[in-house]
């Protein structure tokens, strides 16, 4: 049976909140994966949970995984609501039966009061502190996060929530805190955890309770940047689904941050170790080319980077783009394609495989007029194996900048280019996983010796972030199993 988690929420701001929340959260369970499925949905606003919440698991979720899954619904709310109003606008018991009766295994009900900035303001002087403020500053708005801003723009800052709050929590007296939640009717034995370096591999959770909170505090030598989990939340029972496993990054500017920010937003730890800079060539042979450009029938282009540089050679050299008319151009994989297309041209030719292997075949069969290859010095030999009438003109070259050696779980090399500048003055550990960009990267790898290659099924950023998501799933069923 499947199993399947629901949280339903107030608003945008509160699905993103608790996102940080569960994926923290299930880093109390370090082991394994956790195979439970995650699920959001914004009731906006608490009148919402009645209704709303109900049609979304009847109409929406549960069609979605079927009568053979197992849910877990988390209602989340703010308790700002119930504090002042003298008639509670849900009855939570009848919410939660209705949701019980249409197929909730469990549900359990989270609540932050009033938010966690009004926590926050419990050590007022802490805050004023840290932000140089002085002790008689008024303090007003509407809420706590309000109050936060505005306190914030009288120091010329701005106030981000969880781990990005400038160093504030390093302020904060716990013990103040804890004692006025207690003050307020929350139990001194309720769960906290303080979770330290959220999603990185210098994560740190520590649990305690309410009234040990600052005592925990100091003997633990909890260190910003950290965020409060507190109540039910703590205590659920989560695995991790992302690893924060680290990514050695190898490659051309684009191409790197391109992956960086990619994995990154996968709470992977990224490293810069082979920096490859793309040198656009300037000669009489690439300005006569494109002059005469319509005389070709096809334009091959292998790269974004040659894409880019084609693009930059045209303007340079005041050639039309008019006389791009009649070409046909072809090009290798997605990314490529992605990119021609930014300056309106849509490749006529992608080759099912994105190697220059098969770039050139297709090409031979469907080609009749002569053909202009624009790409990297140093490009593949294949692509012109099966072709008779063309010009292999190089307009770039890619040279190593920067090379370091990598000690992170994985290394990724896009390009050949790559693992020559990053082999030649270094070795890869037997405990990097290695994956590559296509056979020409992978057999280029080969050559310098190694044989434990991953290849990206799909030469493009996407197609290395499903290469390590099927290693992770792979890893984690070995362990499942043990």
């Amino acid at each position: 049976m499947s199993k399947c988690l629901v949280l339903f929420v107030e608003g945008d701001t509160e699905v993103e909140f608790y996102k940080q929340v569960v994926a923290n959260a299930r880093k109390l369970h370090p082991a394994g994966r956790f195979d439970t499925n995650i699920e959001y949905r914004n009731v906006r606003g608490v009148g919402g949970f009645k209704s709303i919440a109900l049609r979304k698991f009847t109409k929406e979720i549960k069609p979605k995984y079927g009568d053979d899954c197992e849910f877990t619904i988390v209602l989340c709310s703010d308790t700002d609501v119930f504090d002042f109003a003298p008639k509670p606008p849900i009855k939570w018991d009848e919410v939660k039966k209705d949701l019980a009766n249409s197929g909730a295994a469990k549900v359990i009900h989270v609540q932050a009061k009033r938010s966690i900035e009004d926590w926050f303001l419990y050590d007022i002087e802490g805050i004023l502190g840290f932000l140089r403020l002085g002790k008689n500053t008024k303090v007003s708005g509407k809420n706590g996060y309000d109050k936060l801003q505005r306190l914030y723009k009288q120091a010329n800052k701005v106030y981000y929530k969880g781990i990005q709050s400038n160093g504030m929590i390093e302020r904060l007296n716990i013990e103040k805190i804890a004692n006025r939640l207690m003050e307020f009717g929350k139990d001194e034995n309720t769960p906290v955890a303080f979770i330290e370096n959220g999603s990185t591999p210098k994560e740190r959770i520590t649990k305690t309770i309410l009234k040990n909170a600052y005592t925990t505090v100091v003997e633990e030598n909890v260190k910003p940047p950290a965020i409060i989990v507190m109540g039910e939340v703590v205590s659920l029972d989560f695995r991790e689904t992302i690893h924060n496993k680290s990514v050695a990054v190898t490659g051309t500017n684009s191409f790197r941050n391109r992956l960086k920010t990619a994995l990154e937003k996968k709470c992977y730890v990224t490293n810069e170790v082979c920096k490859l800079d793309v040198s656009a060539y300037e000669n009489s042979t690439i300005k006569n080319v494109l002059a005469n450009i319509s005389a070709y029938e096809w334009v091959v282009l292998t790269s974004r980077n040659g894409v880019e540089i084609f693009m930059e050679n045209m303007k340079k050299y005041s050639i039309d783009m008019r006389s791009l008319y009649n070409l046909k151009f072809a090009v290798i994989g997605k990314g490529t394609y992605d990119r021609l297309a930014d300056y309106g041209i849509y490749a006529d030719y992608t080759p099912e495989k994105y190697t220059a292997e098969e770039l050139g075949k297709g090409l031979s069969t469907i080609a009749k007029g002569r053909i202009l290859i624009l790409r990297a010095e140093k490009g593949s030999p294949e692509l012109t194996n099966n072709l008779i009438d063309y010009d292999d003109v190089p307009i770039y070259d890619i040279k190593c900048s920067y090379c370091t050696q990598a000690t992170e779980d994985y290394i990724v090399f896009g390009s050949s280019s790559g693992v020559e500048s990053y082999t030649s003055s270094n070795a890869i550990e037997d405990k990097t996983k290695i994956i590559a960009i296509g056979n020409i990267t992978a057999n280029k790898l080969k050559e310098k010796g190694y044989c434990n290659i991953y290849i990206a099924k799909e030469y493009s950023v996407n197609g290395i972030l499903k290469e390590l998501e099927i290693i992770e799933n792979a890893e984690n069923e070995k362990i499942k199993s043990k």
